[in-house]
């Protein structure tokens, strides 16, 4: 009936459309009343129907757009799980080659300390030399400045020795030399 009414239709021309559909059809005059009987049910049953459909299209398109969102959420995060597990990746890599750093280190002064008054000990500050200006970086500060101290007072022990310098001087720069930097935990 709600739907007859939007129609612009009232009960009194509801009746009168019934009758004149059903004297126009040559039917009796209680068709009318079943005739607008059928009428008010179909336009209920119509009006409930496409209200309905209504419903289900809104709810359809509403699931399609949470849908759409919650897709848009997920990349999101895949896109920074991603990032995180790259960052991850990268400080682990770096950590390893910081590991190695400190051990190269340590390695190349202990060789440094067996070369000292041996005609190898230039090669070898040499060696330590090229590996430093490589790797200095990866070391920690402390590690880092015990290795430098260590490499220039070999390199300079030699003509300390030669030059006769005060005992003093010796012994502080052999000090420099074999004073072993910390292996990080």
């Amino acid at each position: 009936m709600d739907l007859l009414w939007r129609c612009g239709l009232d009960s009194v021309q509801l009746k009168a459309l019934a009758v004149e559909i059903a004297g126009a059809l040559g039917l009796p005059p209680w068709w009318a009343y079943l005739l607008m009987l059928s009428l008010v049910g179909g336009a209920a049953f119509l009006g409930s129907y496409l209200s309905e459909k209504g419903k289900g299209l809104a709810t359809k398109e509403d699931v399609e757009k949470l849908t759409n969102k919650v897709e848009g959420i997920k990349r999101q995060h895949l896109e920074i799980l991603e990032d995180l597990k790259a960052g991850h990746q990268l400080r682990m890599v770096a950590a390893e080659r910081r590991l190695q750093a400190h051990q190269d280190a340590f390695a190349l002064m202990r060789e440094q300390f067996n070369a000292m008054h041996t005609k190898e000990a230039g090669v070898v500050a040499g060696r330590c030399l090229q590996w430093w200006e490589r790797n200095c970086v990866y070391l920690g500060p402390k590690s880092a400045q015990a290795f430098y101290d260590a490499l220039w007072a070999a390199a300079r022990h030699e003509s300390f020795l030669s030059s006769r310098a005060p005992d003093e001087a010796v012994s502080e720069n052999w000090k420099k030399i074999s004073k072993r930097p910390a292996v990080p935990p």
